[in-house]
Order: C-alpha cells, then structure tokens, then sequence
C-alpha cells in the first residue's frame, strides 16, 4: 500500500486496467513490460505533490459528469461538469474559452500545443513510455501527475492507466469515481493536426482498435455500464454502477 491514500487506491482499483493491458495490447504491439517500468526511473516526481494533486482531482471528479474532448470533436459539448480530453483538446478548450480540469498526454505533440498545455487545463496527466523517455514534460511541474501504462514503481506514478491519451482520460475519470464518462470526438481513423508529424497510419488504426478494446474492458472491470456508439469503437458513454441506463 503506497503513503498515500488515494494513490494507493488508485493502485488497486487500476490492477485489472494493468491486466487487460498486458493482455489485449503488450502482446499485440510487442511491448516490453520491463522497459515500461524501468522509464518510470526517469521522472522527476515528487510523492507529496503527486498525492495532494491527485486528492485534488480526484474531489473534482468524483460523483460529476465529465465530458472527454476527442481529436475529432468541432465544438465542446454541452451539459458536463468537467471537461477533459488528450492533448489535442487543448487547442480547442483555448478557443472556445473553456478551462479542461486535465489533458493527458506523452509529449509527442507540436512544441506550440506542447507550451499551450500549462493555461490549457488545471492537471497534465503526462505519461511514461519507453518511447518517450528523452522528452520533457510542459514547463509547469506543479500541474503534472505522471502516469504509465505498467504497473507503478514509485509512490508518485499512476500505475496501469491505460494505453492511449483517449482511453487514458476515460479511465482515470472512472477510476476516481465519476459519475458519468461521455466521450465526444472519437473515431477510428487516425487524426494528427495536433502533432508535428502524421505518424503511421497503420499502426495508428492498430493502436486506436486496441485502445477502443481496452477501455471496455477497463470499464467492465470498474463496473461501468457502457453504451455503445454506431458504428462500433468507442463508447459513448460509461456510466457508473447504480446509475440509471
């Protein structure tokens, strides 16, 4: 059990994510769980100001209903508490004027949406990858919570919190008890305005059918119900046990 106690909460609500990780993706993209844990060596955390910003964000959450921005999104949606969303969210958050309570991300984003980040939203859940691992988190280390998709290692990482951005920002809402998970946004065709560099686009859709995969999975652990979209991919929404359908 970590010092902390919602970290250590985390750690325990998030070990089935971990294993429907290991599961569903590690094999598939041929990750290496080892090198996964050793880059969480390399962040600069500290566990008291990683405890007092989750205790933050988790009172935030907890009971509301959170609105998660995908790259796909033209408009923020209406009628959520808290806003939400993977880095490409935050360019149209400053646009619209609207304040995200957290964005996550792995560094891999335009250097300008990279320093947008810090007056984007309240928390950068900045995750760990062995793909990642030379590159600097946005320059505000009092908003940065790290995150990895391995088990954690240290008392200041959130372990087992799933694969992409988007799954990534859906997860961590349900893990911290939310009411209500609306994803707004997402397909299944990779999208890439807010990086420097288009990427692969194979292995882009390989990742998006992973990540759509492990965030059912991901909800059916936490004892989500989940409505369905059409066509099929994302949910729509994941709604918390209790919470009428």
């Amino acid at each position: 059990m970590s010092f902390c106690r919602i970290l250590g909460c985390l750690r325990e609500r998030l070990e089935p994510v971990v294993a429907a990780y290991r599961s569903i993706v590690e094999k598939a993209m041929g990750y290496d769980w080892a090198s996964e844990v050793l880059t969480q060596l390399r962040a600069p955390c500290d566990p008291v100001l990683a405890c007092t910003a989750l205790a933050e964000l988790s009172e935030r959450i907890r009971g509301r209903s959170i609105c998660v921005i995908g790259p796909a999104a033209e408009s923020p949606p209406e009628g959520c508490d808290v806003y939400a969303g993977p880095e490409a969210a935050a360019g149209l958050a400053l646009s619209s004027g609207l304040k995200l309570l957290y964005v996550t991300g792995d560094g891999d984003v335009s250097l300008r949406l990279h320093y947008m980040l810090c007056d984007a939203a309240d928390f950068i859940l900045y995750h760990l990858h062995n793909d990642n691992w030379h590159a600097s988190p946005p320059p505000c280390p009092q908003k940065i919570i790290y995150t990895s998709q391995a088990a954690a290692s240290r008392d200041c990482i959130v372990g087992g919190a799933g694969f992409t951005d988007g799954d990534r920002a859906a997860v961590i809402a349900m893990a911290l008890g939310a009411l209500e998970v609306r994803l707004e946004g997402f397909t299944m065709s990779p999208l890439h305005a807010h990086k420097d560099y288009g990427g692969w686009p194979g292995a882009k859709r390989a990742k998006l059918a992973l990540s759509a995969r492990l965030l059912s999975e991901a909800a059916k652990a936490l004892g989500y119900h989940i409505e369905p979209r059409d066509p099929p991919g994302y949910p729509s929404r994941l709604l918390a046990p209790g919470t009428a359908h």
